[in-house]
């Protein structure tokens, strides 16, 4: 928030729990398909791609609607816009880069402890 100038108010607190929310969603939806997928098939790439690009166009639709705040006269709701948009976009890059970056590496990791 320092770098794009942004500051807690109590205009835009509120809009944290819904950024969380938000969050998990995105990392229950592509851990359920990760978790389903070893069922089906092994492809970690093609469910990422097929999960991610859900998750994408949620957050982008999700994206707009509170980037429409941001030209609101009042500057409490151009701050609640602001805080949305970064938290929102960081919550859906975190679930999509650094989830099934993680799967994987517990799942290598857990298959190398079973055969040593």
């Amino acid at each position: 928030m320092g770098a794009i100038g942004l500051k807690f108010t109590l205009f835009n607190i509120p809009i944290l729990p819904a950024i969380l929310g938000i969050g998990i969603d995105n990392g229950i939806y592509l851990s359920d398909r990760l978790r389903r997928a070893k069922q089906f098939s092994n492809n970690l790439a093609e469910d990422l791609r097929e999960t991610g690009a859900a998750i994408f166009a949620a957050t982008l639709t999700t994206v707009a609607g509170f980037a429409a705040f941001m030209v609101a006269d009042s500057g409490g709701l151009r701050s609640i816009g602001a805080l949305a948009v970064w938290g929102i976009l960081s919550a859906a890059i975190a679930a999509i880069a650094v989830l099934p970056s993680a799967y994987s590496l517990l799942t290598k990791a857990h298959k190398v402890e079973y055969k040593a």
